[in-house]
């Protein structure tokens, strides 16, 4: 198992986990988040999102090339102060976890 930070290259991956993230809630808590949605056309918004806001960085788990575990984290930068270096906080806006590999710890490696 690797941990390290997504490339490009995992966007695609990224997009399939997020959309069976709402495939998983659509049945679990019968939501409709996928009801009229278009798969391939998400999935190239995703993926053009990600290009687009640098702001976001994804941590990963990979399993050989398999993105397995992701976990999106939105940098935000404080209001300067005096005499202070440019500070910024974090925000953990999602996480994500293949079934075959979740209550392995994955998730807890990547936000150590």
């Amino acid at each position: 198992m690797e941990l390290r930070m997504a490339q490009e290259k995992d966007y695609t991956q990224l997009a399939e986990m997020k959309w069976l993230h709402c495939e998983e809630d659509d049945a679990d808590y019968h939501t409709t988040q996928l009801v009229g949605a278009d798969k391939n056309k998400f999935l190239e918004e995703f993926v053009e999102f990600l290009k687009e806001h640098k702001e976001y960085k994804v941590f990963v788990a990979s399993d050989k090339d398999v993105v397995v575990s992701a976990m999106f984290v939105y940098i935000i930068p404080k209001t300067p102060k005096p005499n202070r270096k440019q500070q910024y906080i974090s925000y953990l806006t999602s996480v994500y976890t293949l079934k075959e590999y979740r209550n392995k710890k994955i998730g807890t490696e990547l936000l150590t």
